[in-house]
């Protein structure tokens, strides 16, 4: 089922002189290359460096897949004006996230005072099979730009099916998939990056509190890879967890720090445990991964007081946060709906004729297909995240 959201600007003098719309294909514009010299690989480093995109699209898309990029920029729909953006939700998977990512590009393109075109896609699930079905779909309806709010598993097959969309995944960090991906832009969080920023504070022994899901295991390889630190890590498969037997069983001190890799509610939880135990630790750390302010109100003072996150949502935009507020959205603390909204600055920017690559509202770059994030550390305290200086 493909539910649409369009805000487009009609006049009333079409519908009273009885106007149809035409049922002819949508009008694309392609490069051609009238260019016989054959353009060699210095050739298009020389194109590439000299911002000539239109040369580079048309001259050598076939051997190079960089060149595929920038012809896909340019070839479709160059006649548009407003930004035309597909989004493919395969909601069984994703849940109210579909929400979330539609509420969020269209806060962004609020915001911004431009006619837009915005259509969603529904795959149901993230099966090879539908996600074809639903690109082909969005390319009939004559979209070039798409953002796919997939999980790891889906963005997966979608690098591996051939098509002239340019995709644009929120979701997933470009290093948690194989291969060169000239069509894709990943905008996930860095978790590895967040991850060496906080090693700084870990001192003595490292206990690393975990999930079984594949972000949380994902995030604790980053952490007890290439260190020379005691390492105990600790896996919380169930709901109920019999804290007296885990702390009883592991020598925690003042000299050890913890990383917690769990959500929300079981890390206050855990939290709380620490300070019944009257566990006095040196530094308790996390990731983008407990940025959330029910964190904050599920614990007491003291809870906290030694708790240090890492953050990368470091750049707002009060007109922006207001409609997404407006559509009852948080791009604040929502890691998800922030890069969708830098990922749909790109888009505009890119549909309007600048393919930099830099969001200059979010002031982000794209670099090797993926979202340039910055990682603040930031303290608890008052119910509320202020950075961390040191």
């Amino acid at each position: 089922m493909k539910y649409i959201i369009s805000i487009l600007l009609l006049t009333a003098a079409a519908w009273a002189e009885g106007h149809l719309f035409s049922n002819a294909p949508v009008p694309s514009t392609e490069l051609l290359n009238v260019d016989p010299e054959p353009c060699n690989s210095e050739c298009q480093k020389k194109l590439t460096a000299t911002g000539q995109f239109l040369s580079l699209g048309a001259r050598a898309y076939a051997q190079s897949s960089e060149a595929l990029f920038y012809k896909n920029l340019f070839s479709h729909n160059l006649y548009r004006t407003e930004p035309k953006i597909a989004l493919l939700l395969p909601t069984k998977v994703i849940g109210r996230y579909s929400i979330f990512v539609t509420n969020a590009v269209t806060a962004y393109m609020l915001a911004s005072g431009q006619n837009f075109d915005i259509q969603t896609f529904d795959s149901g699930d993230e099966s090879e099979a539908s996600l074809e079905a639903a690109m082909k779909a969005i390319i009939t309806e004559g979209f070039s730009y798409c953002i796919a709010p997939v999980t790891q598993e889906g963005a997966e097959r979608l690098v591996r099916l051939n098509t002239s969309l340019n995709l644009y995944i929120p979701t997933i960090h470009r290093d948690s998939i194989e291969g060169d991906h000239y069509l894709v832009t990943f905008g996930g969080i860095d978790y590895k990056k967040q991850i060496d920023r906080l090693k700084s504070l870990i001192a003595g022994e490292l206990f690393v509190f975990d999930e079984s899901g594949a972000v949380s295991q994902g995030i604790t390889e980053y952490a007890i890879k290439d260190t020379d630190l005691p390492i105990t890590q600790l896996t919380i498969k169930n709901q109920i967890v019999k804290y007296d037997a885990i702390f009883g069983s592991i020598p925690m001190d003042a000299n050890s720090s913890v990383l917690l890799n769990t959500q929300p509610v079981k890390t206050s939880l855990l939290l709380s445990q620490f300070t019944y135990n009257d566990l006095n630790l040196s530094t308790v750390l996390s990731t983008q991964i407990n940025f959330n302010p029910m964190l904050l109100s599920l614990t007491q003072a003291g809870d906290i007081e030694k708790l240090y996150i890492a953050n990368s949502i470091t750049t707002k935009n009060a007109k922006i946060e207001e409609y997404n507020n407006m559509l009852h959205n948080d791009i604040v603390f929502n890691w998800i709906n922030y890069s969708t909204s830098i990922l749909t600055n790109i888009i505009s920017d890119a549909i309007g004729g600048d393919f930099s690559g830099y969001s200059k509202v979010f002031r982000r770059k794209i670099d090797q297909r993926q979202i340039d994030y910055d990682v603040d550390i930031y303290r608890a305290g008052g119910k509320r995240f202020f950075k961390y200086t040191p």
